[in-house]
């Protein structure tokens, strides 16, 4: 997926995937999720998030994307990393986020 967003384009093709959480739904299922955290060359991050086909289904709007990019800064990838089982992606790609302890 590519899209510009604020002058910017994030492209998941030539992006680099540092780590991928999914609800084990088939992608098929409504309620299938997946949320891909990537790095682009310039070291902008950026979620990929990917929803189930919800077509058959009434929703606002906003809930009928099954498809988006959504920029985030650091401190939002290391949080996203540590609900989504990401401490080897923290530890390689953010060690100035986090102490021994």
């Amino acid at each position: 997926m590519r899209k510009i967003i604020q002058g910017k384009l994030y492209d998941t093709e030539t992006a680099e995937i540092l780590n991928t959480w999914t609800n084990r739904k088939p992608e098929a299922d409504s309620d299938f999720r997946r949320k891909t955290l990537y790095r682009t060359h310039k070291g902008n991050l950026f979620l990929h998030l990917e929803t189930g086909s919800s077509s058959n289904l009434e929703f606002d709007e906003k809930d009928t994307v099954e498809d988006d990019i959504e920029p985030i800064d650091e401190l939002t990838a290391v949080e996203f990393l540590e609900v989504h089982d990401g401490t080897e992606v923290i530890i390689q790609q953010f060690p100035d986020f986090f102490d021994e302890a």
